[in-house]
């Protein structure tokens, strides 16, 4: 990551007045350096060389990555801003800095960003986060987008963006949840190849259920299903699961019931892909 000259300059102008130096003071204890040159740093026109600002650094008490790229919970926020596009909260910037043992901590932004990802995917310390929220589709009958929100992360400007990942159709009378990803998004094509294990971890099924109010199912005996890809074989690969209360997980079961419709796309999603 690139360093924000205009915050090097902020810190570098931090360090000068804390220690109660003007600029043309400032320049002569980092080596005989013109008044325009710190001026320059300070509105971030530039950047120290890197003996300047090891000098500078050294008055700061600081690290010199400290001054390009600020605190670890700075630096973070704004890689992860920049490269994933996302605005992570302070506890979880902060469990994302935990997750590394401190001696090997350092500005390295592939090691951290690795790490961001990994947060993105699969939540905090490995655990499912966020929720689905159902909305209707019109003209079919209980036929809903999947919408998924991360809950820990700090909405960005498109918040009310929501994440369509998959087709949910709910059937009432039976208590069955149909799932399917949602083809229009060309992402979720990769979707069908990997059914979201998480409902079978002890109550990260709520990522799925929470919401089941929405569309007049109960957590009770219900069922999921979901319709997916044999990726080797390309051939439909279609899961059952049922909610087992006493272990709070959702259980694989063998069953030959299906949605019609959701079969049907699968099929042309097969030809397609092929």
């Amino acid at each position: 990551m690139k360093p924000d000259k205009r915050k090097v300059g902020e810190r570098i102008k931090k360090i000068r007045t804390d220690l109660g130096y003007s600029m043309d003071e400032f320049g002569k204890v980092i080596g005989d350096i013109p008044r325009s040159s710190v001026n320059n740093w300070e509105k971030g026109v530039s950047i120290p060389k890197k003996d300047k600002l090891d000098k500078i650094a050294l008055l700061g008490k600081m690290m010199p990555d400290q001054i390009l790229y600020g605190r670890a919970d700075e630096y973070l926020y704004d890689l992860f801003s920049q490269n994933l596009d996302v605005k992570f909260s302070d506890n979880i910037l902060f469990e994302i800095f935990e997750s590394i043992p401190p001696e090997e901590r350092s500005y390295d932004d592939i090691l951290w960003l690795s790490i961001g990802k990994y947060f993105l995917e699969h939540g905090r310390r490995g655990k499912a986060v966020g929720r689905y929220s159902y909305e209707s589709m019109l003209g079919i009958s209980s036929l809903y987008m999947a919408e998924y929100q991360n809950d820990f992360i700090e909405q960005r400007e498109d918040f009310n963006k929501k994440n369509v990942k998959y087709y949910a159709y709910s059937d009432i009378d039976n208590n069955i949840l149909h799932i399917m990803p949602f083809t229009p998004v060309e992402e979720n094509i990769k979707l069908f190849y990997k059914y979201p294990d998480f409902i079978e971890k002890a109550h990260e099924h709520v990522v799925f259920t929470e919401n089941f109010n929405q569309i007049g199912l109960s957590l009770k005996n219900s069922r999921i299903i979901f319709y997916g890809i044999q990726k080797k074989s390309m051939t439909p690969h279609i899961q059952t699961f049922i909610y087992d209360k006493d272990s709070d997980v959702y259980r694989e079961i063998q069953t030959s019931e299906t949605l019609s419709m959701f079969k049907d796309e699968i099929d042309k999603q097969i030809e397609r892909l092929r």
